[in-house]
């Protein structure tokens, strides 16, 4: 049995980007663990997917994929195309089952306020970039952030597309073959 130790690839969800990871990547530097917190593009659950697993190929021996939030639903959907991954964790992520998307899972929960979102429509015209509105930001999004954080947060936060938020998982998902936590 090889002692070496897995590479870990930490990927962030909406509203954030790679920085959030900044206290967790300290923590594992200082325990010796290669560790890598690509950005997530935020565009769409299969090309971010897509995107995560061409990262993937770039590191060679075991890797333990973390996702947090919506990077829960892009590590479920590009773990089955990364024969390297050994291990998922979610960190309060979404995990879909086929035909599921983050907004069809929180279809049951009590509705949201209707200003939580600011949707900004893209150039394109068929799609907008969806934004938390900063005055729910750290309330619903940072809670366990102190509050001149979370305000810098919401300012600086990265929009995810409408499409991505509804996008259907497909049917590969890697919770259902890899060891979960």
């Amino acid at each position: 049995m090889s002692n070496t130790k897995p590479t870990v690839v930490l990927v962030h969800g909406a509203w954030s980007d790679a920085t959030s990871w900044n206290g967790v990547i300290t923590e594992l530097l200082a325990a010796k663990y290669s560790v890598f917190a690509p950005p997530n593009p935020l565009r769409g659950s299969a090309s971010d997917a897509a995107s995560i697993a061409t990262f993937l190929k770039s590191i060679p021996g075991p890797v333990v994929l973390v996702g947090h939030s919506y990077g829960g639903a892009v590590i479920s959907a590009a773990s089955p195309n990364a024969p390297n991954v050994k291990a998922l964790v979610y960190v309060d992520a979404f995990a879909p089952d086929a035909g599921e998307s983050c907004l069809s899972i929180l279809a049951s929960s009590p509705p949201p306020p209707p200003d939580l979102f600011t949707p900004v429509p893209l150039a394109n015209g068929n799609d907008a970039d969806v934004y938390l509105t900063p005055k729910y930001y750290g309330a619903v999004f940072a809670q366990d952030v102190p509050a001149e954080m979370s305000s810098v947060m919401a300012v600086t936060q990265r929009p995810i597309t409408n499409s991505a938020l509804n996008e259907k998982a497909p049917s590969a998902q890697g919770w259902k073959t890899l060891p979960s936590w």
